[in-house]
């Protein structure tokens, strides 16, 4: 009798999932991160927040936020489920959090209580490129450490696509984090043949 009670149990806990935010709680960040009712909500009391970029662990896809306020509110209901990587651009600064995203019931209303909220800390300290070029087959590593350097080098990558010597080009960009972790926060992404 336990066993089954058990199992009831889970199975309903199973079917009211919800998206956790594990948010970054860094010491000169001033960014508030809040999640409730699947809505991820963020605001910095000082600047502006230019750009929010989640990028989905599990499939690689990326879907980029443009933004001019203090605020940004990002409904998760809209994206894919799976643990995302979380890249918010503040007054030339990234913090950097995770985001497991569930689908959720929309007749429930849960309160932010429900939410397991762990910090993790992440402070980039360099980006690591990898850049292929396939008119004179070319492969270049190398470290860049400004954040002004790598959108340059994704503004061109993006570029180089539209053209006929560069359109097979791929530009790899991992951002490496003062723990020495790591994350793919740009990879090529080739366009579709119409």
């Amino acid at each position: 009798m336990k066993k089954a009670v058990f199992a009831i149990v889970m199975c309903t806990l199973g079917l009211h999932s919800q998206s956790k935010l594990l948010p970054n709680i860094g010491g000169p960040f001033k960014l508030e991160q809040t999640l409730k009712n699947n809505v991820l909500s963020l605001k910095d009391s000082e600047h502006t927040i230019n750009q929010v970029l989640l990028y989905n662990k599990e499939t690689f896809e990326r879907t980029a936020y443009q933004n001019d306020s203090n605020t940004i509110n990002i409904n998760l209901d809209e994206i894919k489920s799976g643990l995302h990587t979380a890249m918010v651009y503040v007054n030339g600064d990234i913090v950097v959090f995770n985001v497991d995203i569930k689908p959720t019931n929309l007749s429930e209303n849960n309160d932010e209580t429900d939410f397991a909220l762990k910090t993790k800390e992440k402070i980039v300290k360099h980006y690591h490129v990898i850049s292929t070029t396939y008119y004179k087959y070319n492969v270049s590593e190398f470290n860049v450490f400004s954040e002004k350097r790598k959108n340059e080098l994704i503004e061109r990558n993006i570029y180089d696509l539209t053209t006929r010597s560069g359109k097979k080009n791929k530009l790899l960009i991992h951002a490496v984090y003062a723990d020495y972790s790591e994350a793919v926060i740009y990879e090529t992404v080739t366009p579709k043949k119409i």
